[in-house]
């Protein structure tokens, strides 16, 4: 490694967006794409994707190129600020230049969430696992009050389960 070809990246990094701070370690080396220490808005992020990497001129622009090899990617974490990660998501969202952009999103979200989910597989064929539960949702959808959402999601390599869901309307 080391070339512009094939470079060697070690980097600690943070990154402010849309009212959370995004940071951690990021090492590529041997076509491997590593984070660790990851932190956004309490979920804590790691993990490696596979990846080539070149810093060179390519004939389609592109700076890297997902290989479909194993890549494990964990997210965890406790009393994550569900509001905060549907602002951010909201936010990306805007940023693409796609129809999609025309969703409605909810307003005044909030509620907490704890995180253990993973991504498994190849980075062509890759998968979850793991759980999501929310806890003491709020939400304006429509105009309409949505409070007390508590939903808990199960994901398997060939299915995603939602084992509970209750809410208030009003």
């Amino acid at each position: 490694g080391q070339t512009l070809d094939d470079p060697v990246i070690i980097s600690a990094w943070q990154l402010d967006f849309a009212d959370a701070q995004l940071m951690g370690q990021i090492t590529y080396l041997d076509q491997q794409l590593s984070i660790q220490q990851g932190q956004l808005a309490g979920l804590h992020i790691s993990g490696n994707l596979p990846v080539r990497l070149s810093l060179l001129p390519s004939p389609t622009g592109d700076v890297w190129q997902p290989l479909n090899q194993p890549l494990q990617i964990f997210l965890k974490g406790t009393k994550i600020d569900f509001g905060l990660l549907f602002h951010l998501a909201s936010e990306i969202s805007r940023l693409k230049s796609t129809r999609s952009n025309d969703q409605i999103w909810p307003q005044d979200v909030s509620g907490h969430m704890e995180v253990d989910l993973r991504v498994l597989g190849t980075t062509m064929a890759p998968y979850l696992q793991g759980d999501l539960t929310l806890q003491n949702g709020r939400m304006n959808l429509l105009e309409l009050p949505l409070s007390e959402i508590n939903s808990s999601i199960q994901a398997e390599p060939d299915v995603i389960t939602l084992s509970a869901f209750q809410l208030n309307i009003g």
